[in-house]
């Protein structure tokens, strides 16, 4: 994680700092903004508190050189474009995002206002990027490459949960990475000859309580989470009731698969 938040802020500061260094005293201070499809977290407003400290500590701090804006979307995808069109009147002068479906809506409305992505899982497959080698267009970022692990975590559940007659998938229904996630999983069960997926999408946190109930009906013996904005906050989830037809002893069978 603390390598994530260096590269973050090393892409930031080579968009801030020319215009850190052009504005006069009386000019507004640059204005960055994070934009996630997911809810607030409980804790505060700062989905990258470690960005932010590492952008103190080489000299852009919040409220005196560098303004920085928060918007959520709750879980609702169809919220973006208008949070995205908010970010662009105010305006900002870059868009932070761990969210594929959340750059795509900022993309959409402006090709040139930058972008910077975190922990994204297929930024080509998903035309965020022309190329890894040759980015072009307006974002930059990181990427995580995790498509192909969906084998390696199936491979994980089945020898933590070696009877478990079946897996459930629980994913986030309209966000862009998960066909591919699907995908990638039912290939990987086929060949590690699970006997059955019980696969499980979501469009906002109304429904994760019912969905947990369902897979709980369905006799699901191991539980394979998407890691995106909406879902990966179910981790504080691990003790509570709905989960309790998922555990195995005191550790509940589960793993996070990281497609945003």
């Amino acid at each position: 994680m603390r390598r994530i938040g260096l590269a973050v802020v090393v892409a930031l500061s080579l968009t801030l700092a020319p215009l850190v260094s052009e504005a006069q005293p009386s000019e507004k201070m640059p204005r960055i903004a994070f934009l996630h499809v997911g809810p607030p977290p409980a804790s505060g407003p700062s989905p990258l508190g470690l960005t932010v400290k590492r952008l103190r500590e080489i000299g852009y701090e919040e409220g005196r050189n560098l303004a920085v804006e928060y918007r959520w979307a709750d879980g609702k995808i169809d919220r973006l474009p208008g949070l995205a069109a908010e970010l662009l009147r105010l305006p900002v002068d870059v868009i932070i995002s761990a969210d594929t479906d959340a750059i795509l809506a900022v993309r959409r409305l402006s090709p040139k206002i930058p972008i910077v992505m975190t922990v994204i899982a297929d930024p080509v497959g998903s035309e965020l990027v022309a190329s890894l080698a040759r980015p072009g267009g307006n974002t930059t970022g990181l990427t995580i490459m995790s498509s192909e692990l969906a084998g390696k975590r199936l491979e994980l559940l089945k020898l933590i949960v070696p009877r478990a007659a079946r897996v459930a998938v629980l994913a986030h229904r309209d966000h862009r990475p998960t066909a591919q996630l699907i995908r990638e999983t039912e290939t990987a069960a086929q060949a590690l000859k699970l006997p059955a997926l019980y696969i499980v999408q979501v469009r906002d946190p109304n429904e994760i309580e019912s969905a947990f109930v369902s897979m709980i009906q369905a006799r699901a013996g191991a539980l394979f989470i998407q890691n995106t904005d909406l879902l990966g906050p179910l981790r504080p989830l691990a003790g509570d009731a709905p989960v309790q037809g998922f555990r195995r002893g005191r550790r509940p069978c589960c793993v996070r698969a990281k497609f945003r």
